[in-house]
């Protein structure tokens, strides 16, 4: 082939046909000069031509250098060098250019000819495109989130394939609507009748995921592959340019490059669901923790704020005429008491009431509120999608308490603008719709399960919050607000709210344009109770036996003290073993139990099912300072909760109710015979 004087020749007509015929260049150059201007080319085939755009004519007689480009490794060049002026094979693969300078990878094997002398006259070179292997392989290696991938795999995309212009859309579900991410070339625009052509390539679905799909319009002309994603959902990758012509490359790349794209994208998408999952895990391992605490310090306090409050009524009742001194501290201590209801609600132990609200009504009737209390520099929204009811099961006071602290919240970040603007003026919007979610979006809302969900959203144009403000913003007594303006507990309380109800909160959106918080529930299954007029109780008159079992001895002598203004007789007991043996004294003359529910040794919820083996129906009123009432349901409908602190006037409330619900079943309450 290659004859004494170093010139080509291809005398043999099979050895022509198969060097033309081969998927792999061949490219023979002079042995010399190594260094500039470089061996000159005295042989191309025909794979040659196809895979650069340069005709034999356009090569013979110029350096291989003509094919470098800015993206030809200068490393992988001095190897081939240095493997030139030893005289030594050399294995290469890096990045050259097509005529049309667009890139593409090539593997490569140089080796030196040597003639029947020993001298060396040639280099032969056999070259192969792998850039369908090699086609964005760094950035799928060294991206760390799906949006760098796709972007960064764009950018690659449109390079190789001589695009002007690629777009990634994505979707998890079938249900979920297309997001797209766009990226052109450098100083390109994109044209008008991009989106509707990249609309047509996405309600296009070939029977084959690697079929590329050839969509085109004036100005506009596109390329695009979809590909169902192993886990959930697909990805459609498309790229155009506004001139006709070859999409050879594209057509070959893309079914290439795509899906090692989308297995990549969904493999950093698991990962970033991984570690946002892992991260909710130990926020709310921490709230857990936090909360644990809360509840247990608000159990306590209650204790204390029951004996304050409790022996400041008894003594206001005795004493003759106004003490404005009596009136302040408790003023201060029902202060006290809301600060407790801040913490329970936190800890998810406030007692939750179970009744089916109507989300739509107490939203209104909430943004007709704040409209009469926030001020009139700030804009109310009320935005309640009609149709059918919007119910959840809960508590419809902690709801709008809930609500009305979010709205405050929103009023003081807009307010916190008016030293910068001279304006204190804004908007706050409440809204309020029944939604569904799909099985990809279930594992953001935990404990929601898939399905309909009722959401309330609540939005401000304030300044919004940075990612250090938003990481803390529920936990309790942190607050960006100067000392001795805020506690601290209003989001962790709504949270804590949020919880209780069963529902999940986010803060979905904290940027310079404002906060937007989302509440999402369950949607409610009990059945809507409508207020009809109900005949007012009698005071029970007949003096029953009440055993009183509380073990703080602060806690029982003020309540001692409140119970006995009944005229019922108040036998106490100091803990729950007690209690039972003060029952089986009464026998039949026991009317009732009044118990604390936390109480060292036995609980009061243990002591009561000991004592309804023998007495399964009678009454029971727990007493708690933090206690939530799930476990009621286990006792009936002859069981009540009030929680500490309370009013004298509350707590005989509470016991005649009690006493009452005996003679409500046609068991009159037995008269106490004992001694007084």
């Amino acid at each position: 082939m290659i004859d004494r004087s170093g010139e080509v020749f291809l005398g043999d007509s099979v050895l022509r046909d198969a060097l033309s015929r081969l998927n792999d260049v061949v490219l023979i150059t002079d042995a010399e000069p190594i260094d500039l201007p470089g061996p000159r080319i005295i042989y191309v085939n025909a794979a040659f031509e196809r895979m650069t755009g340069y005709s034999a004519a356009d090569a013979i007689g110029h350096s291989p250098r003509i094919l470098q480009g800015p993206r030809t490794s200068k490393a992988e060049l001095r190897r081939i060098r240095d493997a030139l002026a030893a005289w030594l094979p050399v294995r290469v693969c890096l990045t050259n250019y097509r005529k049309n300078r667009v890139p593409f990878d090539v593997e490569f094997e140089i080796v030196p000819v040597v003639n029947e002398i020993g001298r060396h006259t040639h280099w032969v070179s056999v070259q192969r495109d792998v850039t369908d292997r090699t086609l964005a392989d760094e950035v799928i290696r060294t991206a760390t989130t799906p949006e760098a991938l796709m972007d960064g795999a764009s950018s690659e995309v449109i390079l190789f394939t001589g695009a002007k212009g690629a777009a990634v859309c994505t979707r998890p579900s079938a249900d979920d609507p297309w997001v797209t991410r766009f990226v052109s070339a450098a100083g390109v625009v994109a044209p008008d009748a991009l989106s509707g052509t990249i609309a047509r390539v996405l309600s296009t679905n070939r029977d084959s995921p690697l079929t590329v799909i050839a969509e085109g319009a004036a100005g506009c002309v596109v390329r695009g592959l979809r590909v169902p994603l192993a886990v959930r959902g697909e990805l459609v990758l498309v790229v155009w340019r506004a001139e006709t012509g070859d999409w050879r490359l594209a057509d070959a790349l893309l079914p290439a490059v795509v899906p090692r794209i989308a297995a990549a994208c969904e493999r950093l998408g698991v990962q970033r669901d991984h570690s946002r999952l892992q991260g909710e895990l130990v926020q709310a391992q921490k709230m857990e923790a936090v909360g644990r605490l809360t509840g247990g310090i608000a159990h306590d306090f209650n204790n204390l704020l029951t004996v304050i409050t409790g022996n400041l009524e008894l003594l206001r009742g005795q004493l003759p005429g106004d003490h404005i001194e009596l009136t302040e501290v408790l003023d201060a201590a029902n202060r006290a008491r809301g600060l407790v209801e801040h913490l329970l609600a936190f800890s998810y132990r406030r007692p939750v009431a179970q009744e089916s609200v109507d989300v739509r009504a107490l939203v209104a009737a909430t943004c007709a509120l704040l409209q009469r209390t926030v001020g009139q520099d700030l804009n109310i929204v009320c935005e309640v999608a009609a149709g059918n009811d919007l119910l959840i099961d809960g508590d419809a006071a902690l709801l709008e308490q809930a609500l009305l602290n979010l709205a405050f919240n929103a009023r003081d970040a807009i307010e916190s603008l008016a030293p910068e603007s001279g304006r204190k003026d804004g908007v706050i919007t409440v809204a309020a719709r029944a939604l569904t979610l799909n099985h990809t979006q279930v594992s953001q809302w935990s404990p929601l399960v898939e399905g309909r969900c009722i959401e309330i959203v609540v939005s401000d144009t304030g300044p919004g919050m940075s990612e250090s403000v938003r990481v803390n913003a529920f936990e309790p007594f942190f607050t960006t607000k100067p000392v001795g303006e805020g506690t601290g507990l209003g989001l962790s309380s709504v949270y804590g709210t949020v919880k209780n109800l069963g529902g999940a909160m986010r803060l979905e959106s904290a940027t310079p344009h404002g906060a937007v918080i989302r509440l999402r529930f369950p949607v409610g299954k009990l059945a809507v109770i409508r207020d009809t007029p109900t005949a007012q109780r009698t005071a029970l008159v007949v003096q029953c036996a009440i055993l009183f079992v509380e073990d703080d001895d602060a806690v029982r002598s003020v309540m001692l003290r409140m119970l006995r203004t009944s005229g019922h007789h108040i036998v106490e007991a100091h803990n729950g073993q007690e209690a039972l043996d003060r029952a089986r004294t009464m026998g039949e003359e026991l009317a009732g139990v009044i118990s604390d529910v936390r109480m060292p040794g036995m609980s009061g919820i243990e002591m009561v099912r000991a004592l309804r083996v023998d007495r399964p129906f009678v009454p029971v009123l727990f007493v708690s300072g933090n206690a939530d009432a799930s476990w009621l349901e286990e006792f009936g409908a002859n069981t009540a909760l009030i929680t500490k602190p309370f009013s004298a006037a509350r707590l005989l409330e509470a016991l005649e109710q009690l006493v009452s619900t005996t003679a409500a079943a046609d068991v009159p309450p037995k008269k106490w015979v004992g001694q007084e």
